[in-house]
């Protein structure tokens, strides 16, 4: 058995989340408060769906409310894909 992840601040898991997903991530809660790490390496495929990101990141938040946001401040569909979503922070 793994021994248990140190837990980090939601702050520095929102700022893991755009380093590693290229996606802007806000979680209701301060910003110093605790979450399991985002222990993933890699971005998720592109051609994955917000809802599909939205279970991942779910598991790590535990009860925590949070929002994907896109390049205007605007939560996408659920449906929109991974790539048209960091495709509008370009723009």
């Amino acid at each position: 058995m793994a021994p248990p992840s140190k837990k980090i601040t939601v702050r520095e898991f929102e700022k893991k989340i755009w380093d590693i997903e290229g996606i802007c991530l806000v979680v209701r809660a301060p910003g110093t408060t605790a979450v399991k790490p985002y222990e993933f390496i890699r971005a998720s495929s592109a051609n994955w769906r917000y809802s599909q990101l939205e279970s991942k990141l779910e598991k790590c938040l535990d009860n925590f409310e949070f929002v994907i946001t896109d390049g205007k401040g605007h939560i996408p569909a659920r449906n929109m894909t991974l790539a048209r979503i960091r495709e509008s922070y370009s723009n």
